[in-house]
């Protein structure tokens, strides 16, 4: 089952980043991306941009919010998301 499958879209409505250091060409980076809590209709994530020596490059913050792929009026998390979120948030406090 997929978002699209449900004839849900995740707008972005807002994205926020601290740059730390620069990144270089070539340079592999590591993006690791958190969810804190539970989306309802509103989804936040947050990022860590690290380098191979494990220096924070930046941070960001990013809020997308699910909604009808048709009216693009906002709708609550589907369910098949919701329990596959439940389903790690459970397992990280095990």
């Amino acid at each position: 089952m997929t978002l699209d499958d449900n004839n849900v879209i995740l707008p972005v409505i807002s994205f926020d980043i601290i740059y730390k250091k620069p990144a270089h060409y070539d340079e592999l980076i590591t993006i690791k991306t958190t969810i804190k809590e539970l989306p309802k209709v509103r989804f936040n994530f947050e990022f860590e941009i690290r380098n191979e020596q494990n220096t924070l490059l930046s941070k960001a913050k990013s809020t997308v919010v699910f909604a009808n792929s048709k009216s693009r009026l906002p709708v609550s998390t589907p369910s098949f998301v919701a329990h596959k979120l439940i389903r790690e948030f459970e397992n990280i406090t095990a």
